[in-house]
């Protein structure tokens, strides 16, 4: 269960990623970040260790962030990119110390087989990475934005029932809109800034300039990168993460990142509240 405490640290994690999203200043993002480790102190799920990482990486993406608006300083701004992108993806994968998870629920899912569990250590890792990464604004064609939405869960789903990881079940479970929320702004916000915020925008923009080549090819490599990640749940769920990430990728590049959040979002919503698979 969440204490005051806890709820207060997520509270302000989402908060802080709202923000970025929403092109808040950054001042107001990181007062909101500190207010999150506070918070995650008193409550116990972040200890010293973790909280001293934590603020190295908002030192990293504050220097990010200062160098991006200074031309004749930007070469200094990869290597910090590449540090936080390498500590995000340690805090991504729960290999940093210093996290304590959330259990929500112990009997979560059909079978009341998994554990509900929210993840601060993942959700931090991509708000540093949004706070140094800037999300490049694109022109929107709405249709086509609204149609590669609606195709996300349907490819995500399809793929799965296909694939044999997943049999039709549709039903909405207790602790959904708690799973919902944290696989939000605890997982596929992170993932979505690293894959295509960060991977794809900048593997797209070097193809560009060395053989002046379209986003697909940026796209796909990702998509290869983003199913590899999901091949522990299988092979059918590796193929259908993939198909799935193609379109992320396409949301990505025609909307921005908040249509790729989006399109990630509504796929795995999809999947834990029409089918039986690994999700629940």
């Amino acid at each position: 269960m969440l204490t005051t405490a806890s709820a207060i640290t997520f509270l302000g994690l989402f908060v802080s990623q709202l923000s970025a999203l929403s092109g808040m200043p950054w001042r107001f993002i990181a007062t909101s970040f500190f207010i999150t480790l506070i918070a995650g102190c008193a409550a116990g799920i972040v200890t010293t260790p973790g909280a001293a990482l934590a603020l190295a990486g908002l030192l990293l993406a504050a220097l990010s962030h200062h160098l991006a608006v200074r031309p004749s300083a930007r070469s200094w701004r990869t290597p910090c990119i590449v540090l936080l992108a390498l500590l995000a993806l340690a805090l991504g994968f729960h290999a940093v110390p210093g996290f304590k998870p959330q259990v929500l629920m112990n009997d979560f899912g059909r079978d009341a087989a998994h554990t509900l569990t929210w993840h601060a250590d993942k959700g931090i890792g991509g708000l540093l990475l949004l706070m140094a990464c800037a999300n490049s604004p694109r022109t929107r064609d709405y249709r086509r934005l609204i149609a590669m939405l609606m195709l996300c869960p349907a490819v995500l789903t399809s793929a799965a029932l296909l694939g044999g990881i997943a049999t039709l079940d549709p039903r909405w479970l207790s602790g959904s809109a708690m799973w919902l929320l944290g696989n939000l702004f605890l997982t596929i916000v992170a993932e979505e800034v690293f894959f295509r915020g960060l991977l794809q925008q900048r593997l797209g923009h070097w193809l560009q300039a060395r053989w002046a080549c379209g986003p697909w090819p940026a796209i796909a490599f990702v998509a290869l990168l983003f199913a590899a990640v999901h091949a522990p749940w299988g092979l059918g769920f590796a193929i259908g993460a993939g198909l799935a990430g193609v379109l992320y990728g396409a949301l990505h590049e025609h909307g921005g990142l908040r249509w790729a959040i989006a399109g990630h979002a509504i796929s795995n919503a999809a999947l834990l509240v029409l089918t039986r698979s690994p999700l629940g």
